[in-house]
């Protein structure tokens, strides 16, 4: 069985906090970390292991933390508009638990011909993937309100779902992380140029590249399809 990893709600609002803190300090504080969730988290196990979820998405995706750390930068990350903190927060999700990318994808799937989705349909496609059982179940029940906060979903009505806003992320540093999340992700070399403009990951929030950029993150080669390609540098 694939990998699943999580089963309880991470509030956005600590990650953000706890993402800024790191990048000033280096150190990731679970004391502090746990404080901040008890105000947040209903039960002292929840919030245990939400905190501990914290602590892994913040040491284990070394790259994009990196990267994070030199080219947006603490000062940086604050400046971001709420849009591109909240995509730097995804990705950093989606690169510790891959059941949420895999998700998102399933989803766009549906959006991409009718504005909603339900849960049932999400159960049916999820488990397709992870197989049919109790913890893939309770995996979706603490990422879809994860993922409705962090703006790539939106609640229609109980158990009914509809893509977000789609911001268009701004920050050229958020807008690498982001392609090198779904290369990384889906298991791609490379993706052309173009297909940005309409791979199930970029339904959520857009993105624009500058053809003939200077990437830290990433690399371009030359191709005959699709303005040629892009992978992880």
């Amino acid at each position: 069985m694939k990998y699943i990893g999580i089963n309880q709600r991470i509030p956005y609002s600590v990650l953000d906090e706890t993402l800024r803190e790191y990048l000033y300090t280096g150190e990731i504080k679970r004391g502090e970390i746990l404080e901040k969730m008890l105000q947040v988290t209903s039960g002292k196990n929840r919030a245990r292991k939400a905190t501990m979820y914290v602590h892994h998405i913040l040491s284990r995706p070394k790259k994009f933390l990196s990267f994070i750390e030199k080219f947006i930068s603490a000062a940086g990350y604050e400046k971001l508009s709420e849009a591109d903190r909240k995509a730097v927060i995804l990705c950093l999700v989606v690169n510790t638990f891959p059941v949420a990318y895999d998700l998102l994808c399933a989803v766009a799937t549906v959006f991409k011909v009718q504005e909603c989705a339900s849960r049932a349909f999400i159960n049916q496609k999820m488990s397709a993937l992870y197989g049919s059982n109790r913890t893939i179940a309770v995996a979706i029940d603490a990422l879809m309100p994860m993922l409705i906060e962090l703006g790539a979903l939106a609640r229609v009505k109980m158990g009914v779902y509809r893509v977000g806003s789609q911001p268009t992320i701004v920050h050229p540093a958020v807008a690498e992380l982001y392609v090198a999340a779904d290369i990384a992700l889906s298991g791609s070399k490379s993706i052309a140029f173009d297909e940005t403009n309409y791979r199930s990951w970029f339904f959520f929030y857009r993105v624009e590249l500058p053809k003939g950029g200077r990437f830290k993150l990433l690399k371009m080669t030359d191709g005959t399809v699709g303005g040629g390609y892009v992978g992880l540098g």
